[in-house]
């Protein structure tokens, strides 16, 4: 059983698939697990050592591939088109660019993905990514994004965070009351929600639409409730394949749907353009 570290720290090991995997640890007891590849979160943990995502016991851990859990990162498209789903953020392994402890303890690691030769064979706009990863009591995601070509050009993005949940049944989101939502389910039917809990009884696959700074995720009911406080991100995709959607996962236990819930952060409705530079 690992001890938990006096003062907060950040500890490079080789982890599964020769990716180099960064452990941080808070003084508070908290720790969270980066991988160099895809910039991909694939743990957290909170001080009294519950674990807040899920990671699919069978998880691919290679070059190419998507990793089931955890938080990927969606960059430059959402969901399918022209790219690889979710674009190739997520698949591309990303550089380490350093790591720091602030004078509150807060221990952060940052990486950084730049437009390359095959990158831009399949997205000919010429960018700079950064995604800083900060443990505190708390975990913050910070990406940013540059264009560096001489065009404008346009791109999506997300935090497609799987949360670890007791049982899907027990889990809702609150917040969501009055947004519309385009029910990717339904042919992209647009609705609006009316629920104050938003629960999940089959296969859910839904993008809400300008929602509040912060939603409020209950993972079950012996579990404090998390905050998910967002900015800069205008929706939110609430997600969850179901039995249905599982035994067609190559990288998934058909009942681990029960184990997740996707709450996730991001600009998906509708693009961001930027300008150059």
């Amino acid at each position: 059983m690992m001890q938990q570290p006096k003062q907060s720290q950040c500890v490079s090991e080789e982890g599964p698939g020769g990716f180099q995997f960064y452990a941080l640890a808070h003084g508070s007891g908290s720790r969270a697990v980066v991988a160099d590849y895809g910039a991909h979160v694939v743990a957290w943990r909170d001080a009294a050592g519950r674990d807040l995502l899920y990671m699919s016991s069978q998880a691919i851990f290679a070059d190419g591939k998507a990793i089931r859990g955890g938080i990927p990162l969606v960059f430059p498209q959402f969901g399918k088109g022209t790219l690889p789903s979710h674009g190739f953020a997520r698949t591309s392994t990303w550089t380490y660019e350093g790591e720091s402890v602030d004078d509150k303890g807060c221990v952060s690691v940052t990486f950084s993905l730049t437009s390359n030769e095959n990158t831009l064979a399949m997205w000919p706009h010429k960018f700079e990514a950064k995604l800083t990863v900060s443990l505190s009591e708390s975990l913050v995601l910070t990406m940013v994004v540059k264009n560096i070509d001489d065009k404008p050009f346009s791109f999506n993005s997300a935090f497609h965070t799987y949360f670890a949940v007791t049982d899907i049944s027990a889990a809702s989101v609150e917040g969501l009351k009055g947004v519309e939502y385009i029910d990717c389910l339904k042919n992209r039917e647009r609705f609006k929600e009316d629920r104050r809990a938003v629960d999940c009884e089959e296969a859910m696959d839904r993008i809400y639409t300008q929602t509040p700074q912060k939603l409020v995720l209950f993972t079950g009911s012996d579990r404090t409730p998390l905050i998910i406080d967002k900015e800069g991100m205008s929706d939110s995709v609430v997600w969850n394949p179901w039995l249905e959607g599982a035994t067609a996962f190559p990288d998934m236990a058909n009942e681990e749907y029960r184990r997740m819930f996707c709450v996730e952060s991001g600009n998906v409705a509708t693009a961001i353009t930027l300008q150059p530079g």
